[in-house]
């Protein structure tokens, strides 16, 4: 149960970020794979060491980084931070 309410919720998240992304904001659809990589681009921290790695890898991969800007964008109203 809770496994699948958990892939549930990742997908609902999946869908609503590429339909505002791609049909709210009209961020061109070549940019798709930057999008899906740049989560794992934060694994050059590990090229430093595995404690830097392990904290970029973590910041990148949680939500939190990702609703922060988009808030920021909204309250600032800056359209190149959403």
């Amino acid at each position: 149960m809770t496994k699948g309410l958990i892939r549930a919720e990742g997908a609902v998240i999946c869908a609503a970020s590429l339909y505002l992304i791609f049909f709210h904001f009209q961020v061109s659809w070549w940019l798709l794979p930057i999008f899906v990589l740049g989560p794992d681009i934060s694994m050059i921290g590990y090229a430093f060491n595995p404690r830097t790695g392990a904290i970029l890898y973590n910041i990148f991969h949680t939500l939190v980084l990702a609703i922060s800007l988009t808030l920021a964008g909204w309250l600032t109203s800056n359209q190149p931070m959403l």
